[in-house]
């Protein structure tokens, strides 16, 4: 979900569900602050480079599938 990519005030905001005037507060504090936004934004991609990448994926799937042959070696 959502909030297993955004953390709140650290590379976006978390917007309280069916509440317009919360939507509202966020939209008005985004279009105020340039430097917020391109702030937010950098974190942003770091942490989706970090995590989300095809190469990411990759490095995680064999290291899943090492582990996995390692302990069928061991029984």
């Amino acid at each position: 979900g959502i909030t297993s990519i955004v953390n709140d005030n650290k590379n976006g905001f978390i917007v309280s569900r069916k509440d317009a005037e919360d939507l509202a507060r966020v939209l008005e504090i985004m279009i105020g602050d340039r430097k917020l936004r391109r702030k937010l934004g950098k974190k942003s991609r770091k942490y989706f480079k970090k995590r989300y990448t095809l190469e990411t994926f990759e490095d995680n799937f064999v290291s899943i599938l090492k582990k996995y042959f390692e302990e069928q070696k061991i029984n």
